[in-house]
């Protein structure tokens, strides 16, 4: 969000993009060992306004295409527990937080491992009014605690 003047905004993680997929969609389908190969697969996606990674400037969607154009999602979904089921479900390459527990949960394997994917920072943001107010401060405190408990950096 950009910055504002009565707006506090503290930092607190980075959540990494990666693709998954389950074992029966890359037996069918085989495993992309490029982002070029990913022309040939089906990628799941998400999108939500109220996160800030547009289709636009999803690296898995958009670079070393064999067209030059970005390539269209199989499936565009709008929370992360319906795109891990999708992609359990055989749907195709999901794009996903590698630090979800979903993800951890899943079953799902990483594809393109060493491909770095998209960043969303992540943010406490509250009205600098409530800078003060304990019922802030100690739920930010909350939110670091299980951040660390996680392992999330």
């Amino acid at each position: 969000m950009p910055q504002k003047e009565n707006i506090t905004q503290n930092y607190l993680m980075t959540f990494n993009l990666g693709l998954f997929a389950s074992r029966k969609y890359l037996e069918k389908f085989g495993t992309p060992q490029s982002l070029r190969e990913l022309d040939n697969h089906r990628i799941l996606t998400f999108q939500d306004e109220h996160i800030p990674l547009s289709l636009s400037n999803n690296i898995f969607l958009t670079q070393d295409t064999k067209t030059g154009q970005p390539r269209t999602p199989y499936l565009i979904v709008n929370t992360v527990p319906l795109t891990v089921q999708a992609a359990k479900k055989d749907l195709g390459i999901a794009v996903l937080q590698k630090e979800s527990s979903f993800v951890k949960e899943s079953g799902l394997q990483e594809v393109l491992p060493n491909t770095q994917g998209p960043q969303l920072q992540v943010f406490y943001t509250y009205h600098k009014t409530h800078e003060d107010n304990e019922i802030i401060k100690r739920f930010e405190k909350h939110l670091r605690n299980y951040i660390q408990s996680q392992g999330w950096k």
